[in-house]
């Protein structure tokens, strides 16, 4: 199966550093867009067999509006002792870009001491299939748990 996976910028900060929008799309014609800032899911695009496409929105459109928002906006949040890492406001650096895939990550201080190392991996596995693999290790004994805050709504759905 072939794919494509592409890169953008996606603006500037208000703290100045660069954010990157990343496509990866397979052969089905199927889409998915990743944000660097807040390792965000901004949208996904579904190409069904008759060749239509249905939209799953998922994010914000501008950086601006990332981070202007009053909650915290991103594909992977983690959580130390019942508090939200502020890893969503944040620009995550690419750990790797794959023929479907591409891999962000980001270290953090963490709430209760030491720094943290997040990873987070988004990977076309097949026509329909999207795999999100998030990982965490700490440079102290910890438990991180990681959630997926990823709610797709399709138009027309509801």
């Amino acid at each position: 199966m072939a794919y494509h996976v592409s890169a953008a910028s996606f603006g500037r900060t208000a703290g100045g550093k660069e954010a990157a929008c990343f496509s990866i799309t397979n052969s089905a014609g199927s889409c998915l867009e990743i944000s660097s800032y807040g390792c965000t899911v901004k949208r996904v695009v579904l190409r069904g067999a008759g060749g239509e496409d249905r939209q799953a929105a998922a994010g914000l459109p501008t950086l601006s509006d990332y981070e202007q928002s009053p909650a915290p906006v991103g594909a992977a949040l983690f959580w130390e002792g019942g508090a939200a890492l502020e890893l969503s406001r944040s620009v995550w650096q690419v750990a790797e870009i794959g023929e479907n895939s591409v891999a962000l990550f980001q270290k953090a201080p963490l709430p209760a001491g030491g720094t943290g190392s997040f990873a987070v991996r988004f990977a076309w596995m097949d026509r329909d299939r999207l795999v999100i693999d998030m990982s965490a290790s700490c440079d102290r004994p910890f438990s991180p748990v990681g959630t997926s805050n990823i709610c797709f709504t399709l138009p027309g759905d509801g």
